[in-house]
């Protein structure tokens, strides 16, 4: 094949197609000149001219595409400039080196610069800090504060004259706990008249039990700041509260929800969102609210609250069900926690109250109690998002507790995961988002996962899981054995509908067949067998996103997921396993013809691997097939494989490609000499 110069004024009149074919042409000869182990002169020149040739086409394929496209500060208006650029100090401060164009662009953009930190941890803090307060007048700023006292005092003289542009306002003292520390920062600006929304450190309740009593900031303060909506770790008191220059509050922190505070939040028609944290013992709950407080907060759109533990009050969920009476029919969400296993069927009885509640967070202590309640549960329609993080239950792990009394705290256990997802089922008939994390049993959850027809979003992410599994070693008998797995066997996806499901979320399952000698080797240590088997036993013809949290070497067949579009690994060792479903690429190109996109979370090093996984898959795959068009990974990456993953991702061939260089063994003998 002759060497094609190809150049873009040359090829404007250039048909499309038969620049694929030419792309197509080179690839293969490529392929033809690479299988070749022991490579002549020749040879390797003319693979060297083959692959500019490739670079070419797409570039002249990438010029049809993108003809009409400038410079994106003359083809988009101004206000999506700040969209497409990055927050960072550093980054957006170096692109103003690009270019004189870029420089007068970028510095004649106000809003762009608007977001102004001060934190001492950084040498030059001050200096990049002055040049965004020259760079974003006229228009108003949002502040954040890393300083001690001491510091701001020395800077203040700099940034209380532009209170006046200051919209919103965070002050995070290094120090832990240092809330005293930073109502002194506040208290240096005279006036803050446009200022939205302030955050202060935030106290946990542990903290404000053993710290002093909590500092009662100055009503002069608030004062100072007419237009607040927001106020985030303020210490809101009743007074505060009742003041009418704060009518316009729109979001409000408590710790406590008695009478006084009550008949306060009455006045502020305009708060949408009530955050109640509790701070120290409620009183006993013989004396809980009346019922003539019912609903009596109607326009309040979100509830969240945190309170005390078991290990502080017996009934923390009191406070939560009194603050729970005062909500009204536009209630959209609730956010609670702690909240006992056993008191969510009547929690959940409770929500056919608020006819808009569309989404419920909870954090599940399952402490074992007995109960003997069981509501019967309204179905609440427009409920489309659970979710819930369950807490070990210490008490049903302890050593010190005997076989017999641990086993009865299990089936009350039991019994408290079934009656939950029962009610659950009941009660949200249409539920689309189901996450479930933590300590639970999932058996329990699939049992009635089922019952969920509108199912589209569905997270498993447990760490203990109890399953009763037959044995296959006891062939003669039908033993069954309870063991601790990392996740639910292969059939938990029979249990759920494919038709809606979207997203799904699950650690991966155990290899098969469950025997102990899987697990566990003679010599006490752990391995784990990689047979091929299918993430699922049906087809799930409308799932398009895949997160796994891998614990073990896994080899998947996807077969199963015809339209899969993107496929997540989410922590370690997940993202160290990463490799093994790149192998699978590898070797099947022409597998998941609709991936396009692959997300890592967490810490990756094998470089070969993924730059050989882009190379089969978006050279050497079918036409039909769509090439991997992102890569997105927790950190950097290596400045030797930056270049070569940029060209594969828009379907380039890399000049130079050297796999051995950027693996691990290639690495490791680089850090060896330097340390020699």
């Amino acid at each position: 094949m002759e060497h094609t110069n190809l150049d873009l004024e040359s090829s404007n009149n250039i048909p499309t197609n038969s620049l694929q074919i030419r792309r197509a042409l080179i690839l293969r000869e490529l392929e033809q000149l690479e299988r070749s182990e022991e490579k002549t002169l020749t040879e390797r020149d003319k693979i060297h001219r083959l692959k500019q040739s490739y670079n070419r086409l797409v570039n002249t394929k990438s010029e049809f595409d993108r003809r009409t496209c400038r410079d994106p500060f003359q083809v988009l208006p101004v206000e999506l400039w700040k969209d497409i650029l990055p927050t960072d100090v550093d980054e957006l401060l170096t692109l103003t080196l690009v270019s004189s164009l870029w420089f007068h662009s970028l510095t004649s953009m106000s809003v762009i610069w608007t977001n102004i930190v001060l934190d001492a941890r950084d040498d030059d803090y001050l200096s990049r800090a002055i040049t965004y307060l020259n760079l974003s007048r006229p228009v108003d700023f949002h502040l954040t504060i890393l300083l001690s006292p001491t510091q701001w005092e020395e800077v203040a003289p700099l940034f209380t004259p532009e209170s006046g542009r200051v919209r919103s306002l965070q002050i995070l003292v290094p120090e832990e706990g240092k809330f005293r520390e930073s109502l002194e920062i506040l208290d240096h600006f005279t006036v803050l008249p446009i200022l939205r929304r302030i955050i202060l450190p935030y106290r946990s309740w542990y903290s404000i039990l053993a710290d002093d009593p909590e500092p009662k900031p100055d009503p002069g303060m608030l004062e100072r700041m007419p237009s607040l909506v927001e106020a985030v770790g303020f210490p809101f008191t009743v007074p505060v509260l009742q003041d009418q220059v704060f009518s316009n509050l729109e979001t409000i922190n408590i710790r406590q929800m008695g009478l006084d505070v009550i008949r306060a939040l009455t006045g502020l028609h305009r708060v949408k969102r009530l955050f109640l944290s509790q701070s120290h013992q409620p009183p006993p709950p013989t004396d809980r609210l009346p019922t003539s407080v019912q609903a009596c907060l109607p326009w309040i759109c979100e509830l969240n609250y945190w309170g005390l533990t078991s290990d502080w009050y017996t009934q923390p969920v009191a406070v939560f069900e009194g603050a729970l009476l005062c909500m009204g029919e536009n209630l959209t969400r609730i956010s609670a926690g702690p909240i006992n296993l056993y008191q969510l069927p009547g929690l959940l009885a409770s929500l056919h109250r608020f006819p808009r509640l569309r989404e419920l967070q909870l954090d599940v202590d399952h402490e074992a109690q007995e109960s003997d309640a069981d509501p019967y549960p309204i179905p609440v329609p427009p409920l489309r998002k659970f979710q819930a993080l369950f807490r070990p239950p210490i008490s049903v792990y302890s050593e010190y507790m005997e076989e017999d009394a641990r086993e009865d705290k299990k089936s009350i256990q039991r019994i408290g995961f079934s009656r939950l997802f029962t009610s659950l089922s009941a009660t949200a008939p249409l539920l689309e988002e189901l996450h479930l994390a933590g300590d639970f049993l999932v058996d329990c959850a699939l049992e009635h996962t089922s019952k969920f027809h509108h199912l589209r979003s569905f997270t498993l992410n447990t760490n203990i899981v109890n399953f009763a599994l037959s044995d296959p070693s006891q062939s003669n008998t039908p033993h069954k054995q309870t063991w601790s797995l990392y996740a639910p066997p292969l059939e938990f996806l029979d249990h759920v509908h494919e038709e809606p499901l979207r997203y799904l979320e699950v650690p991966t399952w155990p290899p098969r067949p469950y025997t102990l000698s899987t697990f566990i080797s003679p010599y006490g240590e752990s391995y784990v067998a990689s047979p091929r088997y299918n993430l699922s036993t049906k087809r799930l013809s409308a799932l398009t996103t895949l997160a796994l949290r891998v614990n073990h070497p896994l080899m998947m067949d996807l077969t199963m997921l015809p339209v899969l579009n993107t496929i997540v690994l989410i922590g370690d060792p997940s993202a160290t396993l990463a490799s093994d479903f790149f192998e699978e690429v590898v070797l099947r190109p022409n597998k998941w013809p609709l991936l396009e996109h692959i997300i890592i979370r967490g810490d990756y090093m094998e470089w070969d691997i993924l730059l050989l996984m882009l190379q089969r898959r978006n050279f050497l795959a079918n036409s039909d097939v769509k090439p991997i068009k992102s890569v997105e990974l927790d950190g950097p990456l290596p400045y030797k494989v930056l270049q070569p993953m940029a060209q594969l991702l828009r379907s380039q061939y890399p000049e130079v490609l050297d796999l051995a260089s950027v693996s691990i063994q290639g690495i490791g003998d680089r850090m060896a000499d330097l340390e020699q």
